[in-house]
């Protein structure tokens, strides 16, 4: 992996891919640099129950923890007994801000299974860190404010697991975007996130944000199903 140190996050070293159901969207993307970049919390009601995730936007692990158990002895109501014992303790967390991603699957995904599942055009990402560059200087001529920049994640697919280390801080919070259930491990998803952090009453009030790069991007190239 290779760290930016103008952007958050980590970018591959490798190809990254998109999959479209219809080819007029994966020539926007390949040939013009427009596409989409959709708010996490769409994605819990969205009818596409492939894409559907009602857990998105919520992080969630469970840990390891000693917490206090008390004992009434039997007969006996004024006999209370405290003892510490080992617990699976909950922890979630959830990011206030509105949260903006553009999903990829990363190299040796399985590419066939992948296009039964989210559609038969794949438009081939050669330099994922260019279009993270690209798509924050884009970001940067409008309105709305995006912190340090698009950030970028390999997804975790532990959700709700057990996890003996520790996160404190801005990783617990960011728990919320960077992980998915295992059920999609199948996806092998890179995520590039735009966090919107204007003040509240200034925030994006909407499902997606439109994304045009302005041409054709010589990092992209258009797979045909028949290639």
């Amino acid at each position: 992996m290779a760290d930016i140190l103008r952007l958050p996050g980590e970018f591959p070293d490798r190809a990254l891919y998109k999959f479209y159901k219809k080819l007029e969207y994966a020539v926007a993307f390949a040939e013009c640099g427009q596409f989409r970049m959709g708010l996490l919390g769409y994605y819990r009601d969205i009818e596409d129950h492939v894409r559907s995730d009602s857990s998105e936007g919520f992080g969630h692990i469970q840990r390891r923890e000693e917490i206090d158990v008390g004992y009434f002895t039997v007969g006996k109501p004024d006999e209370f007994e405290v003892r510490q014992e080992l617990a699976f303790m909950h922890h979630r967390s959830v990011m206030g801000n509105p949260i903006f991603i553009f999903s990829t699957s990363q190299e040796g995904v399985d590419i066939g299974a992948m296009r039964e599942r989210f559609g038969r055009y794949v438009v081939c990402i050669e330099n994922p860190v260019q279009l993270a560059q690209d798509i924050t200087a884009h970001l940067a001529c409008g309105p709305a404010t995006f912190g340090a920049g698009v950030e970028g994640r390999i997804i975790q697919y532990n959700q709700g697991e057990v996890l003996d280390e520790e996160l404190e801080g801005w990783d617990f919070i960011a728990m919320s975007y960077r992980q998915k259930p295992s059920n999609f491990g199948i996806e092998k998803e890179f995520r590039y996130i735009a966090i919107n952090t204007n003040e509240h009453e200034h925030r994006i009030q909407c499902d997606y944000i439109e994304i045009d790069l302005g041409g054709p991007l010589e990092y992209l190239t258009l797979i045909h199903p028949d290639e």
